[in-house]
């Protein structure tokens, strides 16, 4: 009687034979160059996260130390800077004496004087080699007529030896010193002159000085002719300013 197999068992053995017959030898085992791979992959990938921090770490002190630091020390204390401070000059101060004679308009009428009519009080200085000041006065029989000036170009003292024009020493409006020169006008009728006496006075009073004040008259455009009047005044009225040195 012919032997009975069953299904199971059929089945069973098919699949052993296929799997024995299809399989070749060391099928599920990776390939040699396949581990090689593996290998390569975790040699190249296995230090990244270090190379990571070390890569940030290094990011970080750059930025501590980079140009920036040189607003801060390294120990954390901020060093302070001294913004940079423009110098300013302070505004000049305006001269409280005579300013610079402007020359006359064109068309503006003038007349020179060699001397002015002008006096003072008496003028007896005090000590020697000390600064006496002299105060001028316009003496004219004629005030200076309202829009006309009388600049003083110059001073004299006469004669040499007894007295010096001193720079300082007085009161403003100086007469005429340094370049700038006082003007008489309707307004305006005395200035001051600085003199030095350089010797005291002689027994008979031989050996006092003259003040002499020269100066252009300037008058308002077309009044040729009242200028020249009023400058012919001036010159008949002029008596200079006698001054006397101290006694010994």
């Amino acid at each position: 009687m012919p032997a009975t197999v069953s299904s199971r068992s059929a089945s069973s053995m098919s699949a052993a034979a296929v799997s024995t017959a299809t399989l070749p030898p060391g099928f599920g085992k990776p390939a040699p160059h396949t581990r090689q791979f593996q290998r390569l992959v975790l040699a190249v990938f296995t230090p990244l996260p270090r190379l990571a921090v070390v890569l940030t770490v290094g990011l970080l002190m750059a930025a501590c130390d980079g140009p920036d630091a040189s607003h801060g020390s390294r120990s954390g204390v901020a060093e302070s800077t001294v913004p940079d401070v423009q110098e300013t000059r302070a505004p000049a101060v305006e001269s409280s004496g005579p300013e610079r004679p402007a020359p006359p308009a064109k068309g503006q009428p003038s007349v020179n004087l060699p001397s002015l009519p002008v006096g003072s009080n008496d003028n007896t200085a005090d000590e020697k080699s000390v600064p006496h000041c002299v105060r001028v006065r316009w003496l004219g029989d004629q005030d200076v007529p309202h829009g006309f000036t009388v600049v003083v170009t110059g001073i004299q003292i006469k004669p040499d030896g007894i007295f010096t024009l001193g720079k300082t020493g007085c009161s403003t409006p100086a007469c005429h010193q340094s370049g700038t020169s006082f003007s008489f006008s309707s307004e305006d009728n005395s200035c001051y002159v600085t003199t030095i006496p350089q010797v005291y006075q002689s027994d008979d009073e031989s050996n006092t000085a003259e003040l002499f004040l020269s100066g252009r008259v300037v008058c308002p455009t077309g009044k040729q002719s009242a200028c020249n009047d009023f400058a012919a005044k001036a010159k008949a009225d002029v008596e200079p300013i006698r001054l006397f040195p101290p006694t010994p």
